[in-house]
């Protein structure tokens, strides 16, 4: 994990499938985590539906990102490596395109 702003980390996600459950708090009473341990594939493919879905690009969306609460942290990633992280090989307009038709009912059966 790479530190890029205090609170704030690169993070790659788990491809292992299903994650053990996350640490127990510091002492009773305490629920905090000690920092976060894998972000799975099914959280990394929600942000990139929220991508996808910003068919016209009017958010601009650049970077895409989890807060943990619990943690405290902030993890981001670049339009480009959520894309590279999901082995997306078409660019961005293209992926849009591909999923408006599909969600309309114009894909190819």
């Amino acid at each position: 994990m790479e530190s890029v702003h205090e609170g704030e980390t690169r993070h790659r996600p788990d491809r292992r499938g299903p994650r053990s459950a996350p640490p127990r708090g510091r002492g009773h009473g305490d629920r905090r985590s000690p920092g976060p341990t894998a972000v799975g594939r099914d959280e990394v493919q929600q942000l990139a539906g929220y991508l996808l879905l910003d068919y016209d690009d009017r958010y601009h969306i650049r970077e895409v990102g989890l807060y943990l609460a619990r943690q405290g942290a902030l993890i981001r990633w670049t339009v480009p490596e959520v894309l590279t992280m999901l082995g997306a090989h078409l660019p961005l307009p293209q992926l849009r395109g591909a999923l408006r038709g599909h969600l309309q009912g114009s894909h190819p059966a």
